[in-house]
């Protein structure tokens, strides 16, 4: 099963910007499309995660293990294609703001450059948003599928929370800005978290809390060709990625009360987009 065979609202963050910052009042906005491929023990656990579920009653304690692990995963990995938008403006002394989304984040961030007209290093942070609601077509002639306690399968798990990150990127560009190229390193933190249906012996309707936290870093290239007012920008991004999952469950599902998993693996970002400034 290939990276994205769970596309869904996944896809890359990326930077999309070069190491100078716009002029004071000087705006640019875009508009393209980012994917992400994952790699490694994050891939297999996605894999794994959904085949995890079988029909009818409850099933065994590893197939609840893999389901934890597969749906973290699988919301904060999230591989998949995405459309990418983003604008900026420049605030005056070397400072940016800008304001990007991906169908999974939206993400604000100022930064600061230093350099001359040719070469430059910028230092930033940013803060996001995560909206993760993977779009599957549910049949409602099929089964209902359990995983341990968990009902439902992985790529139903929505999940929300919050992350930041901080970019550090040098970059050069020609006469009139007609070649930009940039890169450098970047490393983040996300806490996300969501609700799963469980199964119990009750009436009652209950839902296991699932929370994961990821911490990664990487660096990325990047480059962008055009004349003034238009430029096509291509960026890649890879990064290591380490998360923690836990899923805490209602006393009536049984025992035990909570499961964790660990997952790392490697992802690759790639992201094109047509941008103006202004």
């Amino acid at each position: 099963m290939g990276p994205l065979s769970l596309a869904s609202c996944g896809g890359g963050a990326a930077l999309m910007h070069p190491a100078h910052t716009l002029p004071q009042n000087r705006v640019s906005a875009g508009a393209g499309v980012s994917g992400q491929f994952v790699f490694g023990q994050g891939q297999r656990a996605i894999d794994t995660g959904k085949a995890s579920g079988t029909p009818g009653a409850i099933s065994g304690g590893a197939n609840e293990q893999q389901f934890l692990a597969g749906a973290a995963a699988n919301a904060v990995l999230a591989p998949g294609v995405s459309p990418w938008v983003g604008a900026r403006v420049g605030l005056g002394q070397n400072f940016e703001a800008g304001l990007a989304y991906t169908g999974r984040t939206a993400r604000i961030d100022a930064r600061h450059a230093i350099g001359n007209d040719t070469f430059a290093l910028s230092i930033g942070a940013g803060a996001s948003a995560v909206i993760f609601h993977p779009t599957t077509s549910a049949d409602s002639a099929a089964p209902q599928l359990s995983s341990g306690r968990f009902q439902g399968t992985t790529g139903g798990f929505a999940a929300g929370g919050f992350g930041f990150d901080v970019p550090v990127i040098v970059g050069w560009r020609s006469t009139a800005s007609v070649v930009q190229v940039w890169g450098g390193a970047r490393a983040g933190f996300e806490r996300v978290a969501g609700d799963v249906p469980v199964n119990a012996d009750t009436s009652a309707a209950l839902e296991s809390t699932l929370t994961a936290h990821r911490w990664w870093g990487g660096g990325l290239v990047g480059a962008a060709v055009g004349f003034e007012p238009f430029w096509i920008a291509l960026e890649l991004d890879v990064a290591y990625q380490s998360l923690s999952a836990s899923a805490s469950f209602p006393p009536a599902s049984g025992a035990p009360s909570q499961r964790s998993a660990e997952v790392t693996g490697v992802s690759l970002s790639p992201t094109g987009a047509l941008i103006g400034k202004f």
